[in-house]
């Protein structure tokens, strides 16, 4: 009996250690994707990132990598067919170039980036295509914002049998007094080589490990691995392109034409090529077939086109984006290019702020991006009272989109009539014709409160603006109540007034009481009335942004400004910032708090970082706040678990009050929820 009861209680701790651990669950995408777009066979992926790289391997193409401004990078293991992110000790924001190993597709190497400097930037290193990353060369002065250049490059020729792999790489740091970098491991350890050519375009011949160095002075090759430099041709080189197939022969972009060298580099000529803007962005060659090309031509600041060549340069067309699988709008973007290495018709490009990829040399880009969804949230979210399957996200740039099935489909909200720049802060979806949000006409500007009556196919303006939080809601009490920041609708979005002591609601109580609470200035604020009145319930010491309740025993979990996180319970306030554990650089990061309603003694905290992507984005507690674990996936703290890399730099959460799953918002990371495995 009792070897019984010990294994009882052995069982029981063990479920209820998994209950509390990581392993207890999984991130899990919530795509942007409608109806339609399944129908046509594609799981779907928003994308809404500016892209700036991508990279294939050399063997049979099913390892790719591309990464983004300041929204992290992704992979694909399957020739394309599905993109998944993979951030796991990767810390900056950002991407602005990637190499793989030619003779090992195993490993790869990623240039940090992101809109400012920061330590998280330099070089990674991966082992296991793009599993997780080791940051093998920080460099915290340079950002590497829309910065295109193939900068960082394999030595093909330098195969290592004991490694299995390439020796030697170059970096040119993306600042043009950055210098060069040289690593004789494959990556693991770099030395500066060189106090110029920062800023370049660095290839490598595939045969002899000539270095091409491309800059706006001219053309620079150096044959004894970087340490002395030649120039072979004056003037400004836009793009540069290596001939995998074809050992010693470069082509080079240039603003008055194309140039082609067949020695190296030694010597150059014109290809008198029947087309030619001079304002070519990007060059890139088949490694299967030298003569198909691609080129991206700048016509505007959003105005880009593809053309190709079958011919080696010679003539040229024009192609064009098919973009009927894409669910949000086309957006024109400078291109990159990643020739499959054995098809002389695959190529992959970038669509508007997607993947899209030709399977004929470049006449058509079709959308190809399933999985990288990638969504900017706006503001906060919180799904209908009533019907939490019913869900409606705003979007900065993109408008944003409501659900009624719990995230399976959606549809695209054009709420500001302008297609991409649609800058909507806070949304609400009061029914399922009833819409609400704000229209902004700049980032996280004044918005003018925005209703639509008909499930979003048309959007009418009042002439109310916002001055509250970024946040919308309904009332658990009657459903024909809205609140919109500091606005309140009793008749389902009628008529509205402005509410006196309340500047945005963040939650309701569910049971119960059935209150809903938010915040003033640095006032905790309770209506039990409609949100007719308001009362104090506690204040802070800075403002509060959001706030979740524990109704059963009337305990409030309040996220402030400065990122701290307070408890205020049996009339006692205390802060416990310090509980939540620190991410890699021993910060702590505290914008969005938010309650199991089903188990209110779980809590779960989300912060992004924005100057690097904090590996601790995520956190949960389950015993009311007392001690805290990191769901978000990372090395450090050994929460790698199985499963997708997900829901990083949180700004918003919220739990689906049936399915009980956390809902996370992150800044340029998507839509992303965890599902606790029972």
């Amino acid at each position: 009996m009792e070897n019984a009861m010990t294994r009882a209680r052995l069982v029981s701790w063990h479920l209820w250690s998994l209950a509390i651990s990581g392993y207890a669950g999984e991130w899990e995408p919530v795509p942007l994707v409608s109806r339609a777009i399944q129908e046509a066979g594609h799981s779907g992926g928003e994308g809404c990132q500016f892209v700036q790289a991508i990279s294939i391997d050399a063997k049979d193409g099913m390892f790719l990598l591309m990464g983004t401004d300041v929204g992290g990078i992704y992979r694909s293991l399957d020739g394309g067919k599905l993109w998944e992110p993979c951030n796991v000790g990767y810390h900056p924001r950002g991407n602005c170039g990637f190499a793989i190993d030619p003779n090992n597709s195993s490993r790869a190497l990623a240039v940090g980036a992101n809109s400012t400097n920061h330590q998280s930037h330099g070089l990674y290193l991966t082992t296991d295509r793009g599993s997780t990353w080791t940051h093998v060369l920080p460099a915290a002065d340079y950002s590497g914002y829309r910065s295109y250049l193939d900068k960082v490059a394999f030595d093909r020729g330098s195969y290592d049998p004991e490694r299995k792999a390439s020796r030697i790489a170059y970096w040119s740091h993306p600042d043009p007094g950055g210098g060069l970098y040289r690593s004789g491991d494959g990556g693991t350890s770099w030395k500066r080589i060189r106090e110029d050519f920062g800023g370049s375009t660095v290839q490598v011949s595939p045969e002899h490990g000539v270095v091409y160095l491309g800059t706006d002075r001219g053309f620079f090759r150096s044959r004894d691995g970087g340490e002395t430099v030649e120039q072979t041709w004056t003037g400004k080189v836009s793009s540069l392109a290596v001939g995998a197939g074809r050992p010693g022969k470069i082509w080079l972009a240039t603003p008055g034409n194309l140039l082609v060298s067949l020695d190296e580099g030694a010597t150059f000529t014109e290809t008198k090529a029947n087309w030619y803007p001079g304002n070519v962005t990007a060059l890139a060659v088949s490694p299967a077939n030298d003569q198909h090309l691609v080129a991206c031509q700048q016509n505007g600041p959003y105005d880009f086109t593809i053309h190709r060549s079958r011919d080696g340069g010679a003539n040229w067309k024009k192609g064009h984006w098919e973009n009927q699988h894409a669910f949000m709008p086309f957006n024109g973007r400078p291109q990159k290019f990643a020739w499959h290495p054995v098809d002389p018709e695959r190529v992959w490009g970038l669509g508007g702020d997607w993947i899209s990829s030709s399977r004929d040399g470049g006449a058509v880009f079709h959308w190809d991006a399933n999985g990288f969804n990638g969504v900017l949230v706006g503001g906060l979210f919180i799904f209908n009272l009533q019907d939490p399957d019913l869900l409606y996200v705003a979007s900065q740039d993109y408008n944003g989109a409501v659900t009624s099935d719990g995230g399976k489909t959606w549809n695209y909200c054009n709420a500001s009539g302008r297609g991409w720049g649609g800058f909507t802060y806070g949304a609400y979806a009061a029914s399922r014709e009833i819409l609400v949000t704000q229209v902004a006409e700049e980032w996280h500007g004044p918005g003018i409160l925005t209703v639509s009556r008909d499930g979003g196919k048309s959007f009418r303006r009042t002439r109310l603006t916002c001055t509250g939080h970024e946040v919308a809601s309904g009332d658990p009490k009657d459903p024909k109540v809205i609140y919109f920041s500091n606005w309140r609708s009793p008749d389902l979005g009628k008529t509205w007034k402005a509410m006196e002591g309340c500047q945005g609601v963040f939650s309701a109580a569910l049971e119960g009481v059935r209150n809903v609470y938010g915040g003033n200035g640095r006032d905790v604020v309770e209506s039990a009335d409609l949100g007719l009145t308001w009362t104090k319930i506690v204040s802070l010491p800075a403002e509060v942004v959001d706030v979740a309740v524990d109704p059963q025993r009337q305990i409030f979990y309040i996220a402030v400004e400065e990122r701290r996180l307070f408890v205020f319970a049996s009339g006692k306030l205390e802060e416990i910032t310090r509980r939540l554990p620190a991410d890699q650089y021993g910060q702590v990061s505290v914008q969005t708090v938010a309650v199991d309603p089903v188990d209110p003694r779980i809590v779960y905290v989300g912060g992004p970082r924005d100057l690097y992507a904090t590996d601790a984005s995520v956190v949960r507690s389950a015993d009311g706040g007392q001690t805290w674990e990191i769901l978000t996936r990372n090395l450090r703290t050994g929460s790698a678990n199985p499963g997708k890399d997900g829901a990083r730099e949180c700004f918003a959460l919220r739990v689906h009050p049936k399915t009980r799953e956390l809902w996370a918002a992150g800044g340029c990371y998507g839509l992303w929820k965890w599902r606790q495995h029972p």
